[in-house]
């Protein structure tokens, strides 16, 4: 069972990469800061691994994914779950082609 999150439910960056640009005004923020904590989880990890799936209602984000370009141990074991899109290289990929650095980006010292 999960807490009830009042508000909109909006999707700022999927699981596979795509930013999703906000429809309203009063979004614009959190897409931005969104696309930034992904951007930063990459740069943080030494390019590892990258937080995606980012939603939720405001600044409140819920459920997100982690996705990295090995998808196996050296056991043979997965990262992470299932939905580590790393074999096909689809998420850090397209979240790069797609990603425009923003003023988050630039005050935490991101490169493009």
């Amino acid at each position: 069972m999960e807490e009830f999150v009042p508000g909109e439910f909006k999707k700022c960056v999927n699981n596979d990469g795509p930013c999703y640009a906000p429809l309203m005004e009063d979004y614009q923020e959190v897409y931005a800061k969104a696309e930034c904590l992904a951007h930063l989880s990459y740069t943080f990890s030494e390019k590892k691994m990258m937080l995606v799936d980012l939603q939720g209602s405001m600044f409140k984000l819920y459920d997100p994914e982690i996705t990295t370009y090995e998808f196996t141990l050296d056991t043979d074991e997965s990262y992470f779950c299932a939905r580590n899109l790393s074999h096909l290289h689809v998420s850090i990929d397209t979240f790069f082609t797609e990603h425009e650095c923003n003023k988050y980006c630039e005050l935490m010292g991101l490169k493009d």
